[in-house]
């Protein structure tokens, strides 16, 4: 007689199979797991003895498998003793594991705070540390979780391969937040071998603001933006969950006078370094990185052009003050002060040509624009 399994007994039969299967693939890893995360010597280890017994575990093939499991609290010890224990084997592993860790990641990564983001962090600050690189393709993966991170490692890279990236940043859609001025930074990188196009863009981006005072005494005075920087302070980091190991953080600081910090870029006068802080020991703040403003697209000019900021033949910001006379002796001049203002942000403008920086189809288009302000008699008249 034939022997007739009806649906239960098959779907029983299938999924005890899959059990079977799934156990002994997970069995090299379950006492490595086991013991890395329970067997600690108290039952409310300290994050101290955590780290102990961790450390106690930390071989070579351990590390190794800690960074290819699913757990990403095991990926983030693995990425930290890698790190701690200049282990090249293991860090080339974390390199490669960075776009596997994208991709189990999903949604979630972008979360900080969130496991992924968390092992990732720990990754990406082993890579950093021990000046692992990263391919520019893989950073272009951690650019809108990790900025600052991915700014710090792009810049390990030959010029000529960050520029796809840098140009990607620069032009890309600018970050709800406005944090960490990717773009900015990217255009100050950018600056120092401008690719072709860069020069145009931010010469028809940028705006002088004359501003045309009608005085009974004539003078003329130059006025400037403010230079950036802020007042110091320290900020905490808070301790990631338990069982976890500190996790570092990154963070970006605008002409910091301390000179303590390492330098990411110096352009235009502008100086952008990066802070490591760790929980207990916080980060100092001397101010956030500043955007794309006039101001700082002026820095990026001087730059191209090899100049100091304040030796450019215009600012960003000029007054002028034309004596009270005659109505049609006050147009004259406020016409003559409009027309001299114009000639010298177009010989600016050729001046971009001479030096290569632009071509002679972009120079006939890109012209900085002028808006002026007129003060006559306490009423306020402005035109661009």
């Amino acid at each position: 007689m034939q022997n007739v399994r009806n649906d239960d007994e098959v779907q029983n039969w299938f999924c005890m199979r899959a059990l079977l299967r799934s156990l002994a693939c997970s069995a090299v890893l379950i006492p490595s797991i086991s013991r890395a995360l329970a067997q600690f010597p108290s039952p409310n280890p300290t994050s101290t003895q955590i780290e102990e017994s961790m450390k106690a575990q930390a071989t070579s093939t351990n590390i190794q498998t800690w960074l290819e499991s699913k757990d990403p609290r095991l990926i983030a010890w693995g990425a930290y003793f890698a790190r701690e224990n200049n282990d090249t084997a293991a860090l080339d592993l974390a390199a490669q594991l960075v776009k596997k860790s994208l991709e189990q990641g999903g949604p979630d990564l972008l979360a900080p705070g969130g496991p992924q983001y968390g092992a990732l962090s720990e990754v990406l600050d082993a890579l950093i540390q021990r000046r692992v690189l990263l391919s520019a393709d893989m950073l272009g993966y951690v650019s809108r979780s990790h900025p600052v991170q991915t700014i710090i490692l792009l810049s390990m890279l030959p010029s000529a391969e960050q520029t796809g990236n840098l140009m990607q940043w620069y032009y890309g859609p600018r970050p709800d937040d406005g944090s960490n001025h990717l773009d900015r930074v990217s255009a100050m990188l950018l600056s120092k071998s401008p690719p072709p196009g860069f020069a145009a863009n931010i010469l028809a981006s940028l705006e002088e603001r004359l501003i045309v005072y009608i005085v009974r005494t004539k003078g003329i005075g130059v006025g400037f933006g403010s230079t950036g920087g802020g007042i110091c302070g320290s900020y905490a980091i808070s301790r990631p969950p338990g069982g976890w190991p500190d996790i570092p953080s990154y963070h970006l600081t605008e002409n910091d006078n301390a000179g303590i910090d390492p330098v990411l870029v110096e352009s235009g006068g502008d100086r952008i370094s990066w802070q490591r802080s760790t929980p207990g020991h916080g980060f100092r703040s001397c101010g956030g990185v500043r955007g794309l403003t006039p101001e700082t697209r002026h820095h990026l000019l001087a730059e191209m052009l090899k100049q100091r900021d304040e030796a450019m033949s215009w600012p960003t910001q000029k007054v002028v003050n034309i004596a009270k006379g005659s109505d049609e002796q006050v147009q004259r001049d406020i016409g003559a002060t409009i027309q001299a203002e114009q000639a010298i942000l177009l010989n600016s403008v050729q001046d971009f040509q001479i030096r290569g920086l632009i071509t002679p189809e972009e120079a006939k288009t890109v012209l900085p624009k002028l808006s002026v302000i007129i003060h006559y008699d306490g009423s306020l008249n402005r035109t661009e």
